[in-house]
């Protein structure tokens, strides 16, 4: 979520409009969400993290394939 925040008085009218623009994009419904293929584990690791392994470079756990994983409790679980 992105909330416009208090805008100067002076500023630039093409700026604000530029900042509701992104504010839209940002909080507007998603039909989809579209996740790149990695190729190396993420340098942040948190849980709920969810990722999509090439299965050839990276292979999550070091046995895992390619596909969508999760990430929590310390460990990466398969998706699909």
């Amino acid at each position: 979520m992105y909330t416009l925040g208090n805008i100067p008085a002076d500023a630039p009218e093409w700026i604000v409009a530029e900042l509701r623009k992104i504010q839209e994009a940002l909080n507007g419904p998603v039909d989809g969400l579209t996740l790149r293929t990695l190729y190396a584990e993420p340098k942040k690791l948190k849980d709920g993290l969810i990722a999509k392994a090439d299965g050839t470079t990276w292979k999550p756990n070091g046995v895992g394939g390619a596909g969508v994983w999760c990430y929590y409790g310390a460990a990466w679980h398969y998706l699909g």
